[in-house]
Parts: structure tokens; C-alpha cells; sequence
């Protein structure tokens, strides 16, 4: 008999806000605030609240903003491993691996990369409740980024994803601050 895997999210995370704001030769700013909502179904669902308003010109852009929200949460759930703090010091490694797994997809014609066993299931509705854009800063990569940002401080509130039971070192509330960026 085998147990259900957990799914992500385990409860309503609600509030998560981030500001991305990046100043160097290709600023950057996105401001997001989303609510990560269970789903009984397996999946990714991503919605805009009703009545969000953002003052941005040219408002035709928002809607390629929202949807880079999307994506960039998308890209941290389903990524095949978690981020983590040794992730810097494992990137070579990763990348004699990833050659390997090329060779190995040329031989048998099927793409290795993403083949991962889960150890969760993502079954969750993401609201976009508030958005912030700045008429020279903001771009599709900043709110790429400020998505990927909020979903890994909802992973960080339930304690990470690899069994939705806890995580190991800083990833937990320590690491989930107002104003985080990429390294």
C-alpha cells in the first residue's frame, strides 16, 4: 500500500509580497503581492483578482507582465531540483551531469532532464492580488523574477518542498524578507 504524496500547497499562503527592484546598467522593478490557494485538483492554475488596477503606461504591456508572474512561479514548482544554499558549489557538478544526461538522451532519444521522481504534487490556484510597475524599470524579466521569487517565500513558509515536512539549513522563515533578489 502505498501513501498519497503531500501536496503544495498544503494550506492557504496568503500575503506574499515582493518587491524586485534591481539598479544597474538594465534596472529592474516589479512589485507582486499573491495568494497561493490548494486545489483539489492537480495543477497550476495562475489568475489576475478582478478589478486590479496597476498605473503603468503603456497598459497594453500588464497583461505580458502578469503572465511572466505565471511563468516564473511555474518555473520554480516544477523545477526538477530545489534550490539551495550549496546550489553554487554544485553547479559544475550539475553541469558534467547535464552533459551526461545529453549523451544519454542521444542514445535513446528521449530528453532525461526533466524525469525526476516527485516527492509532491502541485495542485494549486495562484491570485495575483496587487501589482506594482514602474514606467522605466519594469519589464517581463523583472516580474519573471519577482514570481519566482514569491513562489520560492511560499515554499519557504511551509518549509520546502521535498516532502512538504521541513527543510534543511536557511530556507525556512529566516530566509523569507521583504526585498529579496537574486543572487
Amino acid at each position: 500500500m502505498t501513501s498519497a504524496l503531500p501536496r503544495f500547497p498544503p494550506y492557504p499562503i496568503r500575503g506574499v509580497h515582493v518587491r524586485h527592484q534591481k539598479q544597474n546598467c538594465s534596472p529592474q522593478f516589479a512589485e507582486i503581492e499573491v495568494d497561493f490557494e490548494p486545489t483539489a485538483t492537480e495543477g497550476f492554475v495562475f489568475e489576475v483578482a478582478e478589478g486590479l488596477t496597476v498605473e503603468y503606461e503603456p497598459a497594453e504591456a500588464l497583461p505580458r507582465f502578469f503572465a511572466a508572474v505565471a511563468v516564473g512561479i511555474e518555473e520554480l514548482l516544477h523545477s526538477p531540483e530545489q534550490e539551495s544554499e550549496q546550489e553554487s558549489e554544485q553547479e559544475s557538478e550539475r553541469e558534467g551531469e547535464q552533459r551526461s544526461e545529453r549523451e544519454g538522451e542521444r542514445e535513446t532519444g528521449q530528453d532525461t532532464r526533466h524525469a525526476v521522481d516527485r516527492e509532491f504534487v502541485i495542485a494549486t490556484r495562484v491570485v495575483l492580488r496587487r501589482a506594482r510597475a514602474d514606467a522605466l524599470d519594469s519589464h517581463e524579466l523583472a516580474f519573471k523574477i519577482a514570481g519566482y521569487l514569491a513562489a520560492r517565500k511560499a515554499v519557504a513558509r511551509v518549509g520546502g518542498l521535498t516532502g512538504l515536512g521541513g527543510a534543511s539549513g536557511e530556507e525556512g522563515p529566516a530566509r523569507d524578507r521583504g526585498g529579496l533578489h537574486l543572487p
